[in-house]
């Protein structure tokens, strides 16, 4: 009887370790992702470097939604950017924020067709505040829509997923 019941947890320990295996967080893509499907995401960040809202402004679509965390949280339209650049630009000299830098990390998952396209990615945004250097960690939802040869932005989300500032960012 005891030889039994320790073939069956065996078995059901086998069974749970192969399902688990099947069943695992990974999202990290399979096949690499097409560099032009990259370029706009590569040069959001760049841009964003360089403090350069006209540049952020033409990788987007004229109908583009950001959210963000600052307030209003969405910005819609032809003037999104815009917008958003202003209330973030607020909050950051409200705030005494300096020297700050994004970095993306691989894209986590890429849903896409001939004209479409879903990318999640990973980013890190350094900066210095009241003299201590600053890490946050988030994630950008990107929708994007091909024209020609180009895809551009529809759809910029951003989530904070940590960061090592205090809690008084509220505007």
């Amino acid at each position: 009887m005891r030889i039994a019941c320790l073939a069956c947890m065996i078995i059901l320990l086998g069974f749970t370790s192969i399902a688990g295996a099947t069943a695992s967080n990974d999202t990290t893509p399979r096949a690499p992702i097409d560099r032009a499907l990259l370029a706009p995401i590569d040069a959001l960040v760049v841009a964003m470097n360089r403090d350069d809202d006209r540049a952020i402004a033409a990788l987007m679509t004229r109908d583009a939604v950001i959210q963000d965390e600052v307030a209003p949280y969405r910005w819609i339209g032809p003037d999104a950017e815009e917008h958003w650049s202003h209330d973030d630009g607020l909050l950051i000299s409200k705030r005494g924020v300096t020297a700050s830098h994004t970095t993306r990390s691989t894209p986590t998952f890429v849903h896409r067709n001939a004209a479409h396209a879903f990318v999640m990615v990973p980013i890190a945004y350094d900066y210095t505040r009241g003299g201590n250097r600053q890490h946050e960690t988030g994630l950008w939802t990107i929708v994007m829509v091909r024209t020609g040869e180009v895809w551009r932005i529809t759809f910029l989300g951003f989530a904070k997923t940590g960061d090592t500032s205090d809690a008084t960012w509220d505007g």
